[in-house]
C-alpha cells in the first residue's frame, strides 16, 4: 500500500502552486504556474477566472504524476487563496464576467458614497468600508453590469470558484467570508442588515463552513482529465494570510508574524473580535478553530517590489 501525501493548493495573486508533503509534512513536490492580472491605467485589476481553472488542472496532472513516482496516494487536497476578489457564476460554475480583484479600486467612489455607514461596517466586520474587500465590488457589478448580475447564481471568491472546479459545490469558509464586508464577526454568520445596505440578496452568497472542513470530494470528471482518484477530500483551508500565519509558526496569543506577498501583513492572533478606534487594523477570522486574527496591512509592498 502507498503511503500517504496532501496535495496542498495556494492560489496567489501572481502565481497559483500545488505543494506535495508527505505525513511529516516535509515537502515532496512542488509545481507552480505564473498566472498574474491585468492591470489597467485607471484603476481596474482584471483576471480571466478560467485562467485559474487551466492553471489548477496543470498543477493537479503535474502533482498525480509526482505521486506516481513518489509512489504515494493523495489523501486530501486543501486549498488556500488571495482574498476578496469577486466572480460573478452561473449555476453551473461558469464565470460570466472577468473577476473583479482584490486591488482593483474602480469603486472607490461608492466607499466614500458609503462613508456615513463606516463605522456601522467596522464594528460588524472587523474591516473598513474599501474598494479592497468584496461588498462594494459585488454592489458594483449589481448596478454597473445589471445584465451581468441578474445572470449570477453566486458571486464568489477564487477558493470559492476552484472548489466549485473540484467538488461542484458552492462554499466558503468563514476567514475567506470575513473578508467581504458582510461577515459578522460576533455571530460568525452573514450579516442580514449590511448585506441589504449593499443591495445584493444573499441568495447569491456561498454557503458558510469553518476553516479546515472537507467540503467535497474530487469529482470523477476532475479525476479523469488529471490522472487523480475520484473521491479524495477537498478541504477549504482558510485564506492566505491567516494559513501564512500557521506556517511561521504563530499558534499562540502572544506571538506575531510578518509576510510578504503581493502585500505586506504583520499578523496575531485574538481569542475575540478586536476593535482599533482609528480603524487601522484589520480583524477576520483565522484558520485556527475559534480563533481571530489581527492584521496590519501595506497592500502593495510586495507588488511595487517586483515592479522595481
Amino acid at each position: 500500500m502507498k503511503d500517504s501525501a496532501i496535495l496542498a493548493i495556494d492560489t496567489g495573486t501572481t502565481s497559483i502552486r500545488g505543494v506535495l508533503f508527505d505525513t511529516t509534512g516535509t515537502n515532496i513536490g512542488m509545481v507552480q504556474v505564473d498566472n498574474p492580472p491585468v492591470y489597467y491605467p485607471d484603476g481596474r485589476v482584471e483576471q480571466d477566472p478560467r485562467a485559474w481553472r487551466r492553471a489548477l488542472g496543470q498543477i493537479l496532472t503535474a502533482s498525480a504524476a509526482q505521486a506516481q513516482q513518489a509512489s504515494r496516494a493523495i489523501a486530501a487536497i486543501p486549498l488556500t487563496s488571495q482574498r476578496s476578489s469577486v466572480i460573478a457564476v452561473s449555476k453551473e460554475g461558469e464565470p460570466l464576467f472577468p473577476a473583479l480583484m482584490w486591488q482593483d479600486v474602480r469603486t472607490a467612489s461608492r466607499c466614500t458614497d458609503m462613508a456615513e455607514h463606516k463605522q456601522l461596517v467596522y464594528a460588524r466586520t472587523g474591516l473598513p468600508i474599501s474598494p479592497v474587500f468584496s461588498a462594494i465590488k459585488m454592489q458594483w457589478l449589481k448596478e454597473e453590469q445589471p445584465d451581468v448580475y441578474q445572470r449570477s447564481y453566486k458571486l464568489i471568491g477564487i477558493q470559492d470558484y476552484l472548489i466549485h472546479s473540484l467538488t461542484g459545490r458552492f462554499v466558503t469558509d468563514r476567514s475567506l467570508a470575513s473578508r467581504t464586508n458582510l461577515f459578522n464577526l460576533d455571530t460568525r454568520d452573514w450579516d442580514d442588515e449590511l448585506i441589504e445596505r449593499v443591495g445584493i440578496e444573499k441568495n447569491r452568497l456561498c454557503d458558510l463552513v469553518n476553516p479546515g472542513q472537507a467540503v467535497g470530494s474530487l469529482s470523477p470528471e476532475v479525476a479523469a482529465q488529471t490522472g487523480l482518484t475520484a473521491g479524495i477530500p477537498v478541504i477549504s483551508a482558510g485564506g492566505d494570510q491567516q494559513c501564512a500565519a500557521l506556517g511561521m509558526g504563530l499558534l499562540s496569543l502572544d506571538g506575531v508574524v510578518a509576510n510578504t506577498g503581493t502585500g505586506s501583513y504583520v499578523i496575531g492572533y485574538a481569542d475575540r473580535p478586536i476593535h482599533d478606534p482609528q480603524m487601522r487594523l484589520f480583524c477576520n477570522v483565522a484558520a485556527v478553530p475559534g480563533m481571530y486574527v489581527l492584521e496590519a496591512a501595506g497592500l502593495t509592498a510586495g507588488v511595487i517590489y517586483r515592479w522595481f
